[in-house]
């Protein structure tokens, strides 16, 4: 009878396994053990660059005005007003403030500092013991220095208010992840953590339409976890209270739902012309690719500072590395069962995903993958970490090497940026609110606010940015032109009789035709002539019916004209 084996001594540690161990693992602990200090000088950070960065200055954007003029609706109209451009949570917020204190454009900016500040911590939240502090910290430290991020921060624009959110419901899904991961199913116990997932998720869609996504990114995770049931109670979670607040908003607000006006708009081909008709399957997958090359290897890379702004050429190769370095992270991700990574993945992939296929190329704005560049950033950098962990201290070098190469090069751009604005900001707050624009957009803006001071009461001026003009002009309304009215395909221009009916019918009484930049940093002479291109043939055939009114500027200068239907 042959003897048992003896068990297997193990090897003693290599000094190479101990220096691999501790070079990580003692900044690791040393970050766990000092996060409340960490945490506290990254939001510190975020808050200066932020007061520093500080815009008092609506953008040339317009959405950012729109979401003001849809919350002073809600204000002064409640039940009579439905936003249907986005997603309503934004404005329907924007309201209540509106409601409380009045149009104040320096408070509801300044509420969005405190919602990026607070972003930065909620994530912190999500994230803390879940993730190596080596991996974390450093995104939530580009956060407070990328001047992108900053930058909004003081913008009436949704994307300060979704960080929040998103940090929010990352946290509370983790949490509910706990308790359904760790225990054999019990509905009777729980069921809060399926409706703590409804309610964050529910949330999120009502911020962003997009976000929609982020309920598929539980499913999906849930299944690959082989919990099946969780995963459509999960749903469930949603529909509760998704349904019941829809049945409540159409006693208020009427049957058309949120998605219903926007998702229109993405079906067509042009996103302003819906007699181009609708996109089909080839048209959207070349869309997905059209804004993966726009948002992957151009907008990531001007975000992180390492693109001219400025650039139009776009780079393929960079969206390829991009897209390699996440890969090579969702696979250190599974590898190493890490399920907030994991978990990461489906969230930010599906979401950025959606934002590809479905919008327009034109549009082509940083901020649509802007609150997605932190997830982006966590993955890669687990990816990394995990890949240089065996490398000892020579590993750990190169880790911070690369970490403070992205760190660098936000904090140089933000700096200088700062620098810059600092005297904008100074005049700003001393009064002259105009200063810092461009004189195309501070004459459009100062005859806005004349409209509003000097225009009787009953006028109805048409323009091209009328919620920045609504700003300006004390919460007067304006009617938008954003395409040229009863278009003459021949001429390209407005048929007259047409385009006078329609303003007729709007009871419009004015409108400002002003010489507004098509490129905000060139006097070249091209510029938007959406309005030009409807008084024109106005102006030719019924001179008798336009009245010159006022003129603001003498160079790119802002014209008023009144309209004398009876004339």
């Amino acid at each position: 009878m042959k003897s048992p084996k003896k068990p297997a001594t193990p090897k003693p540690a290599t000094k190479k396994d101990v220096v691999s161990k501790s070079a990580f693992a003692g900044i690791e602990d040393f970050l766990v053990k000092n996060e409340k200090v960490v945490i506290a000088i990254i939001l510190s950070l975020a808050t200066i660059f932020a007061v520093l960065l500080f815009d008092v200055k609506i953008s040339e954007g317009n959405d950012d005005a729109l979401y003001i003029e849809g919350g002073h609706s809600y204000a002064t109209d409640f039940n009579n007003y439905r936003f249907t451009a986005n997603a309503p949570l934004y404005p329907f917020f924007l309201g209540g403030v509106i409601a409380l204190f009045g149009l104040k454009l320096i408070l509801l900016k300044a509420i969005n500092i405190v919602f990026f500040v607070a972003s930065i911590f909620f994530i912190f939240l999500a994230f803390r013991r879940r993730i190596p502090a080596l991996v974390m910290y450093p995104v939530l430290l580009i956060m407070a220095l990328n001047s992108y991020f900053l930058y909004y921060a003081s913008q009436t624009y949704t994307e300060s208010l979704f960080m929040l959110l998103q940090g929010v419901a990352l946290w509370g899904i983790f949490s509910s992840f706990d308790v359904i991961l760790k225990q054999e199913l019990n509905v009777k116990q729980q069921w809060k953590q399926y409706l703590q997932i409804g309610i964050l998720i529910f949330i999120l869609t009502y911020c962003k339409n997009i976000a929609i996504g982020a309920i598929a990114a539980v499913v999906m995770f849930l299944l690959i976890e082989r919990k099946y049931v969780a995963a459509a109670l999960s749903v469930v979670g949603y529909a509760v209270i998704k349904f019941p607040f829809e049945a409540i908003r159409s006693m208020i607000w009427g049957s058309s739902g949120q998605y219903s006006n926007q998702l229109q708009i993405l079906m067509q081909k042009d996103a302003y012309d819906a007699t181009q008709g609708t996109e089909n399957i080839n048209g959207f997958i070349s869309r997905f690719f059209g804004n993966f090359d726009i948002y992957m290897s151009k907008r990531l890379y001007q975000i992180l500072g390492f693109y001219n702004p400025d650039a139009i050429i776009i780079k393929t190769g960079l969206g390829i590395l991009a897209l390699i370095l996440i890969a090579f992270g969702i696979y250190q991700a599974y590898r190493n069962k890490n399920k907030a990574i994991t978990y990461l993945v489906w969230f930010t992939g599906i979401q950025a995903g959606l934002t590809f296929l479905l919008l327009q190329v034109k549009w082509d704005q940083p901020r649509l993958v802007l609150i997605y560049v932190p997830f982006m950033l966590m993955i890669i950098f687990y990816g990394l970490y995990k890949a240089l962990e065996k490398g000892g201290a020579s590993g750990l070098v190169a880790f911070i090497a690369v970490v403070a190469i992205v760190v660098a090069s936000n904090f140089m751009t933000t700096t200088k940026k700062s620098v810059k604005n600092f005297p904008i900001l100074k005049r700003n707050l001393s009064g002259d609110k105009f200063y810092g624009y461009t004189p195309d957009w501070a004459n459009y803006l100062k005859l806005s606010e004349w409209c509003a001071d000097s225009l009787p009461p009953n006028s109805f001026v048409a323009c091209r940015k009328a919620p920045m003009s609504f700003v300006y002009g004390k919460g007067m309304k304006f009617y938008p032109i954003y395409t040229v009215p009863a278009l003459d395909t021949t001429t390209t221009l407005s048929n007259p009789d047409s385009a006078l009916a329609l303003l007729k019918r709007e009871k419009v009484t004015h409108f400002i035709i002003a010489n507004l930049r098509r490129n905000p940093k060139k006097v070249d002479g091209f510029i938007i002539n959406t309005i030009h291109r409807m008084a024109y043939p106005i102006a030719q055939k019924y001179p008798q019916k336009v009245k010159f009114v006022k003129k603001m500027g003498d160079k790119e200068d802002a014209q008023l004209f009144e309209i004398l239907y009876d004339k």
